[in-house]
């Protein structure tokens, strides 16, 4: 699919052709012989239903879509969690991440490289993660060792510092990103400096839907024979519905029998933090403009099954986005997927998407705008039906399955990379840029095998769970090279070497005891030993010089060896 790309003169939009070589679906750039094989183990870090997003929605949907494609054994979803008992998640999500919790994206990172995964792909949305400007998701890509692919939702021409700080090393730790607009991947590169040789351009997917009439859904929400004009999604004030409603007036004094459909529940962060005063400030407008008969409220979270339907029933649909500044539009996305004439303010995806007649802009904020457009529509039957082929034709490349096709060769250029070009996993640029400060040392290990007295011996993972009689042992000591034909001369002349045992030490007592031995001996042809030198009586060399054994005064003796390995005299 190709999208002009569009820039900013003096603030203000203009068609400008693409100067930077993004890769769209569809494109193939040339590679070595070795073709790789599509990951089988992605991992999808993103929000995920029934959290009420639309991140959510777009996380599940891709995830269905890929694996419904290329039946991928083992597709796994990290959502992060805004709330601290989380959400009931199917199957498919095997781990989840805390908000606010760095840990928690720390440890998300290791069970990612734990479970072997082949591919990362990154829901990027800066709200959705914890710290200043979502800054806690860099703990969890600067711990991975796969491939990492970031899809953008949200790129933004005037980043404050932090969001700068945060999409620059986002893009850094990224393999590729994935766009859905041309105007994201031309920020991308004006503002934020990543080379248009990483970005990949893949549309918001949208479901395979039939081109009907919509006369065909209307019963189901009971407005047989009305134009049905609509607007779905979470609700917050600045999507401008309000701008609808007081155009209905104008609109009914020429076509009396419209009816706008309002479908979706209140966003869950508005809900919490400023109850449901949008919703009750629309009911009260409508009141006021005396349309409250002609507008209907769908307080619920759409479904994917539902929102087919909502669509399938509208004439027309209304997006009254009241800025600019929104680069994607998954319900935008998805009417024009359906075939829906559509009105909408001036945002940035909106001019892409609606480009070469496939739909109306209106400016923001104008209510008199949107009812005279509206008008236009519903008084020209065939002009409508002309915009809502346009739209159709346009969408059949933005369906889940050529996205998901979209998604795995963006998938496959990275591993051909990786091929080609190894990279060292944990490299200094993974690693937090604090050069001024060192680590904290860390005892913990040190602390958990020792106490007052003695070094525990720690049966796997636990410390001293067993005590024993004698502990402290002789260690080994190095195999001496004999003679090459047993004579003596031949051969290097070993070093001396020190054997004997270590002071023992009571468990009980928590105490040394004395009455370990040593002695400083040669190591002689034909496996013989000479004292050099030894302060413990206790130890004098046998009368017979061909063997290596010490005799104790002691009651018990140390067993001699004959031949390579070293004899130590040890009081037992």
């Amino acid at each position: 699919m190709a999208l002009p790309i569009t820039v900013f003169p003096d603030r203000q939009l203009a068609v400008a052709p693409s100067s930077s070589p993004v890769q769209t679906v569809s494109a193939v750039r040339p590679r070595s012989q070795l073709k790789p094989s599509l990951p089988s183990r992605i991992a999808v870090v993103g929000n995920y239903l029934p959290r009420q997003c639309g991140i959510a929605t777009f996380t599940t949907d891709l995830c269905a879509a890929i694996t419904a494609e290329y039946g991928t054994a083992r597709l796994l979803a990290l959502p992060v969690n805004d709330i601290e008992q989380g959400y009931d998640y199917p199957a498919r999500v095997r781990w989840s991440l805390a908000q606010d919790d760095v840990k928690s994206y720390q440890d998300a990172a290791e069970f990612l490289n734990f479970n072997n995964i082949d591919m990362v792909c990154l829901q990027h949305e800066y709200g959705i993660f914890g710290g200043p400007a979502g800054s806690h998701i860099l703990h969890l890509l600067r711990g991975l060792k796969m491939p990492v692919v970031t899809t953008l939702h949200t790129v933004l021409r005037e980043p404050d510092p932090n969001q700068l700080m945060v999409m620059e090393e986002i893009a850094e730790l990224s393999d590729r990103l994935i766009v859905m607009s041309q105007l994201s991947s031309q920020f991308l590169q004006e503002i934020f400096k990543v080379p248009g040789s990483k970005i990949d351009m893949v549309p918001h997917g949208v479901p395979d839907l039939p081109f009907l009439d919509p006369n065909f859904y209307k019963d189901r929400f009971g407005v047989e024979g009305k134009a049905v004009l609509l607007t779905f999604g979470l609700l917050s004030p600045n999507k401008g519905i309000e701008n609808v409603i007081q155009a209905l007036p104008q609109i009914l004094s020429k076509h009396s029998n419209v009816a706008y459909i309002v479908a979706g529940a209140t966003h869950p962060h508005i809900l919490r933090h400023e109850g449901d005063k949008y919703r009750a400030s629309l009911q009260a407008l409508a009141r006021e403009v005396g349309v409250e008969s002609h507008v209907i409220f769908h307080d619920r979270f759409v479904s994917p099954e539902e929102m087919a339907e909502f669509i399938g029933a509208a004439d027309i649909y209304i997006t009254p986005y009241r800025y600019e500044a929104q680069v994607v539009s998954g319900t935008l996305a998805y009417a024009l997927g359906a075939g829906k004439a559509i009105i909408s303010t001036p945002y940035w995806h909106a001019i892409e998407l609606l480009d070469d007649r496939r739909g109306a802009l209106v400016p923001f904020q104008n209510p008199g705008a949107i009812a005279q457009k509206t008008i236009d529509l519903l008084d020209t039957p065939a002009i409508r039906h002309a915009m809502r082929k346009r739209a159709y034709l346009f969408a059949r490349d933005m369906v889940w399955k050529k996205v998901a096709q979209g998604y795995m060769e963006s998938f496959s250029r990275v591993r051909s990379d990786r091929m080609e070009n190894p990279r060292v996993q944990f490299s200094a640029r993974a690693t937090p840029k604090a050069l001024d400060r060192l680590p904290e040392l860390k005892l913990d290990h040190v602390n958990a095998l020792t106490d007052d007295t003695r070094l525990g011996f720690p049966v796997l993972s636990i410390p001293g769970a067993r005590l024993r009689r004698r502990e402290e042992k002789v260690p080994k000591l190095p195999r001496v090279r004999p003679p090459l034909d047993g004579r003596p001369g031949i051969g290097r002349r070993p070093r001396p070497r020190i054997v004997g045992s270590w002071n023992s030490l009571s468990p009980i007592r928590k105490s040394w005891i004395e009455g370990g031995c040593w002695a400083l001996v040669r190591v002689l042809p034909a496996g013989s030993y000479r004292v050099l030198q030894s302060p413990c009586r206790c130890l004098r060399p046998s009368r017979n010089s061909g063997i290596s054994q010490f005799v104790s005064r002691r009651p018990r003796r140390a067993k001699s060896t004959i031949g390579s390995q070293p004899a130590i005299a040890r009081n037992v």
